[in-house]
């Protein structure tokens, strides 16, 4: 046990003790204000992280904000290709005419990519499209060659973004983006290859519940050089099924009518894909000879 400690309480006189109520009272109230202070400042810092991150970004968005000088720049890109487009669509109107197309021979000089084996059974199965194969040129069917210079070519593309342009600097919300994008785009005709399909023949494929009848593409190709800004060549082509197409699909467990209805749909979407590779394949490989 420890050691008692002795003391004694001494009795204040009236005077002294005011003076310590006072003090209590004063101390009491500086303990309140600072939990005052305390609880607000706690309560407040979300709020003011928040000021300041968007205050942040208001800055750098500021920052990204295109000078006078810099959307004058876009103006003039904006209305340059406006004569690059008119150019562009007189240079394809010329190339698409009928007559030219007629004259053209079968020896393109120029290399397509086809879809690889992997590539080729990855969209087939699902639809999952590797760009490298399958966005390096375009494929288009047209009823006859007549229709082809009815087409924009590659004329048109990139102009949604210009619109947008024009929109942006309307509503002083154009920024760096749309000037790294006005100073790169380029002429509107873009490169690359577009292919237009004349079909003789087109048959889609018939899905006959495990087994299926091919389908056919048959027909003239011509071959029209983004860059060049002409038609290459022209040239027949055929291109059938694979003999074997895989697939799969998901259904309602014990849901017969839901299995049926879902591989009907999973084989008829294969066999579809399936016929654009194979046509794809049949293009690349004239393109080369």
């Amino acid at each position: 046990m420890g050691t008692p400690t002795y003391y004694q309480l001494v009795h204040l006189s009236g005077s002294e003790e005011d003076e310590l109520i006072r003090q209590l009272e004063a101390q009491k109230r500086r303990g309140k204000i600072i939990t005052v202070i305390f609880l607000v400042c706690f309560a407040s810092t979300p709020f003011a992280l928040m000021a300041h991150r968007s205050y942040k970004r208001h800055q750098e968005r500021q920052a990204e904000l295109l000078t006078p000088a810099e959307q004058a720049e876009v103006r003039r890109l904006l209305d340059a290709r406006v004569g690059e487009r008119a150019k562009c669509e007189a240079e394809w109107k010329d190339a698409a005419k009928a007559e030219t197309l007629r004259a053209l021979g079968g020896s393109c000089g120029a290399h397509l990519l086809s879809p690889t084996a992997g590539a080729g059974s990855s969209y087939t199965q699902s639809g999952s499209i590797d760009g490298n194969y399958f966005g390096s040129w375009g494929l288009s069917y047209v009823g006859s060659p007549e229709a082809i210079a009815q087409r924009s070519g590659s004329c048109g593309d990139g102009e949604w973004r210009e619109v947008r342009a024009r929109e942006e600097l309307a509503m002083g919300t154009a920024d760096k983006g749309t000037l790294r994008w006005a100073r790169y785009a380029g002429s509107g005709r873009g490169s690359g290859y577009d292919v237009y399909v004349v079909a003789s023949e087109r048959k889609a494929p018939i899905t006959l519940s495990g087994s299926f009848i091919a389908g056919a593409v048959s027909g003239h190709a011509y071959l029209y050089s983004r860059g060049a800004g002409r038609f290459l060549c022209a040239f027949d082509f055929d291109a059938r099924n694979s003999e074997n197409v895989s697939t799969s699909f998901r259904y309602m467990k014990g849901n017969f009518l839901d299995h049926d209805m879902k591989q009907r749909q999973a084989e008829q979407a294969a066999l579809g894909r399936d016929l654009e590779v194979q046509v794809r394949r049949a293009i690349a490989a004239r393109v080369a000879q």
